[in-house]
Parts: structure tokens; sequence; C-alpha cells
């Protein structure tokens, strides 16, 4: 959407699959697309807005990649620039509704026919939160299995971490709605500058 309001947008995902289907959305032509993370991006280039989305931020299971990632930005970002992220609020417990029967989705797709994902969690434990994709296409019985750890991390550690990185300016939202961040927001919407 940035790209196609006349924006200067760079796209940065560890994915080729990722990339390929952004390529495909409208403006997807416009945005300079990087295979990588951050730290593929060249050392010199500045940018007024780093957007992780897609709560990115939790796949960063220790200080030290956190750290490593937040300098990076800080490096990249032009003076006044800033750093948007979200993360879910460990607050909200949202791995409690990540069961077969809560999670089960199903989506029809043009080429692939019926999709069907469900969760489950494995372990919880230190802050982190252990769990199985399950997918299955096109009504076959073959499941994929898809492992994943994700780092549950409240307001006062990541501001905690902000601030570690360099950042000196810190505020939360509950929500990408701007609304004010309360113990009961299910997300944390973190901007540093």
């Amino acid at each position: 959407m940035l790209a196609a309001r006349g924006h200067q947008v760079t796209g940065v995902d560890p994915a080729v699959a990722m990339l390929d289907i952004a390529r495909q959305r409208p403006g997807g032509e416009k945005v300079r697309w990087i295979d990588g993370d951050i730290l593929a991006v060249g050392t010199a280039e500045r940018f007024d807005l780093v957007l992780m989305t897609g709560h990115v931020f939790q796949v960063f299971l220790d200080e030290d990649q956190v750290l490593a990632v937040f300098s990076s930005v800080r490096r990249h970002l032009e003076d006044g620039g800033s750093l948007v992220f979200e993360s879910r609020n460990p607050l909200a417990r949202a791995w409690e509704r990540w069961t077969p029967e809560q999670s089960f989705r199903s989506i029809e797709h043009p080429a692939m026919g019926t999709v069907e994902t469900w969760h489950e969690v494995v372990d919880v434990r230190a802050g982190q939160v252990s769990f199985r994709t399950y997918t299955r296409i096109g009504g076959q019985n073959k499941l994929i299995i898809s492992p994943s750890t994700l780092a549950f991390r409240d307001q006062t550690e990541i501001e905690r971490l902000l601030h570690e990185a360099g950042f000196a300016d810190v505020s939360l939202l509950g929500g990408w709605d701007g609304r004010p961040f309360s113990a009961g927001s299910s997300e944390i919407i973190a901007i540093a500058r």
C-alpha cells in the first residue's frame, strides 16, 4: 500500500515464498525486495520508518538476538525515524486458545483446494511458548507439521530492550487502531525513536 501511494519502500523477508506472494500484491512491483533479514540490508541505507509485522518480534528468542536486531534497525533509521512493531501481550495468554478446537481454520484455495490448519501448544515456560501448526491440503490424509517457538515479553521488558539498544523515546499502544495500552490489551504495539 505504501509503495502504491508513492512512498519508496524496501521489503525484507528471509522466506522467498513470502517475497513471491508480496510481489504479486497491488503495488508490489514498486517495492525493492530483499531476501534476508535486517542484517542483509546495506550498511549505508537509511529509512524513515522500519515496520516489523506479523509478530516477527516474537521469533527472536534470546536477548542477544533482539538487541542485534534493534541495534541494526537503529543504525538504519534516519534522524527522527521510527521503529514500529507488534507483540502479543503475555497477560492475554493467547496460547490458551491455540487448541485444535479453537484454532481450526479451513479456506478454499483456487489451486490447492481445501486447506485446513490448526495449532497445538507443546510447552509453556520461561516466557516462551512452543507449539505445532498442522496443515492438511486438498483433503489428503498427510499432515504437514511445523514446530515453532515464540517469545512472549511484557511491556516492561520490551521497553527495557529498546532503551538498551539506544532508543530514547518509546511509547506503547494496545492495538493498531491506536487505542492506549493496558494490561487487558491483546497486543503491544511499540513505537520507538
